[in-house]
């Protein structure tokens, strides 16, 4: 029988002006498919703590796309 694949994520958003939110989701190169953040759980860490790690990773990227986004401005 094969394994479960157990995932665990989070949601990343923020709140703009006028009160509209955006949503960070990841596109899948490969699938054609767009996901939450997420990452798969190996079993050293708590789902929660996958979960953390997961979206501060996909966190740090944003912000540093937008950051070289900024500094090209």
């Amino acid at each position: 029988m094969k394994k479960p694949h157990i995932s665990s994520g989070g949601v990343i958003y923020r709140i703009l002006p006028k009160n509209k939110i955006e949503v960070l989701l990841i596109h899948q190169r490969i699938s054609h498919k767009w996901h939450l953040p997420k990452g798969t759980y190996e079993g050293k860490e708590s789902l929660e703590e996958t979960a953390l790690r997961e979206t501060e990773e996909e966190k740090d990227v944003v912000e540093m796309a937008e950051k070289a986004i900024k500094e090209k401005i």
